[in-house]
């Protein structure tokens, strides 16, 4: 799967404080997270209730991307080049 593959498959934004989003894989439907970042994806698992962190299994160059996070509502600004991804907080 290509970096833009990866973001195409997420369906929510789990955890807006730690930029978290969740996806299905298209060939497996398999669960997975990520964290976007500027220039990265990392793609791991959210860990802890209390004191919830994401912890990264591997990470990914994505050359221009570019991460905005919007405070209210919460939600995650993806866009790389002329692609755009919204993902926002589910009530």
């Amino acid at each position: 799967m290509t970096p833009n593959n990866i973001i195409d498959a997420c369906n929510e934004l789990v955890d807006a404080d730690l930029g978290v989003l969740g996806a299905r894989c298209p060939h497996c439907q398999g669960y997975f997270e990520i964290q976007p970042e500027n220039g990265q994806l990392k793609l791991g698992y959210c860990a802890g209730k209390a004191t919830a962190s994401f912890e990264v299994a591997h990470s990914l160059t994505f050359a221009g991307l570019e991460v905005v996070r919007q405070e209210s509502p919460p939600a995650l600004l993806l866009s790389a080049g002329e692609l755009r991804w919204q993902f926002e907080e589910q009530a």
